[in-house]
Order: C-alpha cells, then sequence, then structure tokens
C-alpha cells in the first residue's frame, strides 16, 4: 500500500487510515519504521465488528467546535 501511494503521489502522505483488513502484525511494523523515518502518521483500526453487529449509540450531546 505504501509503495503504490508513493508510486502515484511521488510523495508520502502526512496521514494514513487504514482499516481491520491491514491491521496484520507484519502490516504494523512498516508503518512504526515510517512514521520513525518520515512526517506521516498511520491511523489503524484493529477492532473488528460482525456485519448484523449493532454500532454503538450516538452522542447524546451537543458536540461543540474546539476554538
Amino acid at each position: 500500500m505504501v509503495e503504490k501511494a508513493l508510486e502515484n503521489l511521488g510523495q508520502i502522505p502526512q496521514k494514513w487510515l487504514a482499516d481491520t483488513g491491514h491491521s496484520l502484525k507484519a502490516n504494523l511494523e512498516q508503518p512504526r519504521e515510517l512514521e520513525a523515518e518520515h512526517v506521516t502518521e498511520f491511523f489503524i483500526a484493529t477492532g473488528r465488528m460482525k456485519h448484523a453487529a449493532p454500532s454503538s449509540p450516538s452522542p447524546t450531546y451537543r458536540i461543540m467546535p474546539v476554538s
């Protein structure tokens, strides 16, 4: 994934988002190495929900912007 993004963009993105399909242990080592070498940050979901499982409830309070 990283090599393809570098090939297509010509640079490494500052932020990455990956789902549980990429959360294998071997796939988590490369992001750690890249974060140490470059100014980049990975956000990788490690949990998994079944398709029929209900999602968690939405917040019932007003979300205020941070200034």
